[in-house]
């Protein structure tokens, strides 16, 4: 997570796609990232292409500030693949879109205490199911905001939900 934080006017974008395959460039948007702490990267989960391997201890993040993509008052998925080597009990972070430290304000979406854990600061959900070291898991933030319901998904099933104010 960054320290300090810069607000600029959004653009509406209805998708953006990092591979992380030995880079942090978007591959569709120009969301291009730009890698902090010098983050290596490792084999993919097919084994075709790499994968990005951060580690927290050392403050390896991507960082993309060119634009920003609004995720506040509509409904959206951010989703990854996660292969945890080993998590602590501490918040280790999968997605981040912070405009203020208050509620509704800041979008997180990281492992703490070792579950899945989603929410806009103040008014999370937290998924039940403890996440696997050294095994390569698919994770999902969702939020409808006709139903005002949070999600958090592992492996495709449904681990947490709660119904929030919009982010």
């Amino acid at each position: 997570m960054l320290a300090s934080t810069t607000t600029t006017q959004g653009i509406t974008q209805s998708s953006a796609f990092w591979n992380f395959d030995n880079n942090a460039l978007e591959s569709f948007n120009s969301y291009d990232g730009v890698t902090s702490g010098s983050p290596s990267y490792t084999t993919s989960l097919l084994g075709h292409g790499a994968a990005i391997s951060l580690t927290s201890s050392s403050a390896q993040y991507v960082s993309v500030s060119s634009k920003q993509v609004l995720f506040n008052s509509t409904s959206f998925t951010i989703e990854a693949w996660i292969y945890p080597i080993s998590l602590t009990t501490s918040d280790h972070g999968i997605f981040g879109q912070c405009q203020n430290t208050i509620t509704n304000m800041c979008l997180h979406f990281v492992s703490r205490n070792l579950l899945l854990y989603c929410g806009f600061f103040g008014n999370d959900v937290s998924g039940v199911t403890t996440l696997t070291m050294n095994q390569w898991s698919h994770v999902a933030c969702v939020y409808d905001i006709t139903t005002q319901t949070q999600e958090v998904w592992l492996n495709g099933v449904l681990d947490g939900t709660r119904t929030s104010s919009p982010y």
